[in-house]
Formats: C-alpha cells, sequence, structure tokens
C-alpha cells in the first residue's frame, strides 16, 4: 500500500512556507488519498480510525489533516542568521594550507571541490531559524514514540501564545472526528501544545 500523495509534502510549521502554485489541487488530492485508503483497509470502521500507513508515519498524516481543514501551518526564514555568524575559532587561517584533492577519491565528503550531491536528503530545518508565520507545527511528541506534538508558533510578539488555546483546540476539532486522541497539555514557560496519539486497540 502507497503513501498517498506521494511526492506531495505536507507543511510540518517548519522550514519555509511551500510553494503555492498549484498547492490546493495537490492538497486535495492527497488528503482524498488518505480517506481512500482508510476506506480500503480499515474494513467496517472506514475512515473514522488511521490506517496503518498514518501509524508509522504520524507526523506527515497529522500535518495532512491541519493542512487540509484550512489551519495555517507556521515557517522559517531559510536563511537563518545564526548560520551565518563563524565561530571565531572555526575560522580558516590563512596561513592554513589548504585541503587537497585527493584524485583517487574524488567523491570524498572532505574533498572541498565536491559539490553537493542532488539526490540526497535536504538538510532537516534548523530549529534556531526565526519564525516569519504564525500557525501550527507538528513534531515527534517529548513523551515518546507513538505520539506527535502540535504547538501553535510565530514571530516574536506576533500574539502566537495569546490565541494558541483557541487555535490548539480549532486543531483537535479538525484531528479528532477522524480518530485521533488529542490531550491540551500546559508545557514549560506555560505554553500549551496539542499531543495527539492513535485511537486505543478495542
Amino acid at each position: 500500500m502507497t503513501t498517498p500523495g506521494q511526492g506531495f509534502e505536507p507543511a510540518s510549521g517548519d522550514g519555509p512556507s511551500p510553494p503555492a502554485a498549484g498547492r490546493a489541487a495537490e492538497l486535495r488530492t492527497a488528503y482524498e488519498g488518505l480517506l481512500q485508503i482508510r476506506r480500503l483497509v480499515n474494513g467496517p470502521a472506514g475512515t473514522t480510525v488511521p490506517a496503518p500507513w498514518e501509524l508509522r508515519l504520524m507526523p506527515r498524516a497529522v500535518a495532512l489533516v491541519l493542512e487540509a481543514a484550512g489551519i495555517p501551518a507556521s515557517a522559517q526564514d531559510p536563511q537563518n542568521p545564526e548560520k551565518d555568524r563563524q565561530d571565531p575559532a572555526d575560522r580558516q587561517d590563512p596561513a592554513d594550507p589548504q585541503i587537497p584533492v585527493d584524485p583517487q577519491n574524488p567523491q570524498n565528503p572532505q574533498n572541498p571541490q565536491n559539490p553537493r550531491n542532488p539526490q540526497d536528503p535536504p538538510d532537516p530545518p534548523d530549529p534556531r531559524a526565526p519564525r516569519t508565520r504564525t500557525g501550527y507545527r507538528v513534531g515527534q511528541a517529548a513523551s515518546g514514540a507513538g505520539r506527535v506534538e502540535v504547538t501553535w508558533l510565530g514571530p516574536p510578539g506576533g500574539g502566537a501564545a495569546e490565541e494558541e488555546q483557541e487555535r490548539l483546540t480549532a486543531c483537535a476539532a479538525a484531528l479528532e472526528p477522524l480518530g485521533w486522541v488529542c490531550l491540551l497539555y500546559r508545557g514549560p514557560r506555560r505554553r500549551r501544545f496539542l499531543e495527539v496519539e492513535p485511537p486505543p486497540v478495542p
């Protein structure tokens, strides 16, 4: 059984905002695929409980439901200024010799002339990157495997903390009819978060 929307990546709330062109149609196709797989594999339960692939890829499945519900995702500036601040101890001394290219192993990752392989997966979003948009963020729960955590984040002074209870309640309202169990907690610094887990096995 394939994952619905193969090639479509739901907005998780990390990294830059996805391109808008054609995204509504791709999102609709991916969400309809999620429901169709549920009908095929869940028997009488139909669309009311997650399919097996959703349990394996919970952050992806939860993010897909939230985005399909029209709830905005948070986003980050891909040009993280923190990355541009190099520690003086890490700077190259002009007197140091440059690393030579190894002609016997041109693919050596230490080769300064070795370009990045386009087949390599992209670097994960940097958690230090500044927030550019207020919305949900979906990630693995700190409480352990088998759960994900939904938080409401935004730029400093953007009011995310003030609206998080209302917005996370709306996230739960989108997820619970599809079988996800949602519990709202208050975490460090009194910030709320939504813990999402599969329904109990009957």
